[in-house]
């Protein structure tokens, strides 16, 4: 469980040291690791939603000031993944977004036993766009 943790502090740390602008304040403290999102969450996504016709959300690894990384199961391929979403506040912003995406094509482009795998990239209906990334397991 430790790994898992580290992958996804460790994903959201690569947004995290960029200069946050002032929605992030607000929305630092929306989630803590474990969270079940509910109704009344600012989430894009909640447990046991499915996604894109494939992935069902199981629960949140982690989540930050732009964004949330939560546990999914690929229906089809019976596969556990990890989803990287922006929060909403963060899906508003233009330029954000533009990082979100550069973030994910530059991550599929590298092939590194040290670097987690980007399996798929989507846009939610409202517009928030989401990475399918290898769920790592650890000890």
């Amino acid at each position: 469980m430790k790994s898992v943790e580290k992958f996804a502090s460790g994903v959201l740390a690569m947004t995290a040291l960029r200069p946050r602008p002032p929605f992030a304040q607000s929305h630092a403290t929306a989630f803590a690791v474990g969270a079940v999102l509910d109704k009344e969450s600012t989430a894009p996504v909640k447990v046991g939603e499915v996604l894109a016709g494939k992935y069902r959300i199981e629960r949140v690894l982690g989540a930050g000031g732009m964004g949330v990384v939560v546990e999914a199961l690929h229906i089809e391929l019976d596969r556990r993944v990890a989803l990287k979403f922006m929060l909403p506040a963060a899906a508003a912003n233009e330029a954000a977004v533009e990082r979100f995406a550069r973030e994910a094509r530059a991550s599929a482009k590298l092939r590194s036993d040290n670097v987690v795998h980007v399996t798929d990239v989507g846009t939610l209906d409202s517009g928030a766009p989401f990475m399918g990334l290898e769920f790592l397991e650890g000890e």
